[in-house]
């Protein structure tokens, strides 16, 4: 596993300059929970995440739990993912939040 170069950058710098208010989060749906984890504390990104959630299963439930935690709702959040579609497609359940 590599991480791009430009990742920590890029956050800090929007966290640090006029978007100092937007919060970032992890949903993750996996069975290498222990692993993404273990990712997070090498690549030592955790603490560049207001929320993160990893665990195998729904991706709704990953949103509803960081909606409840950070009382940002939907329509307020931005989704990326690398899996659109497919058996396990991630954007296609998410768009009816």
């Amino acid at each position: 596993m590599t991480l791009y170069p430009a990742v920590k950058s890029i956050i800090d710098q929007i966290r640090n300059e006029q978007y100092s208010d937007v919060k970032f989060a992890i949903a993750s749906r996996t069975k290498s929970v222990d692993w993404a984890h273990d990712l997070l504390n090498q690549f030592e990104l955790r603490e560049l995440f207001d929320h993160i959630e990893i665990f195998p299963g729904d991706k709704l439930q990953h949103f509803s739990n960081i909606k409840h935690a950070s009382g940002i709702d939907y329509k307020d959040m931005l989704f990326f993912d690398d899996n659109r579609d497919g058996k396990y497609g991630n954007c296609e359940p998410g768009k009816c939040l």
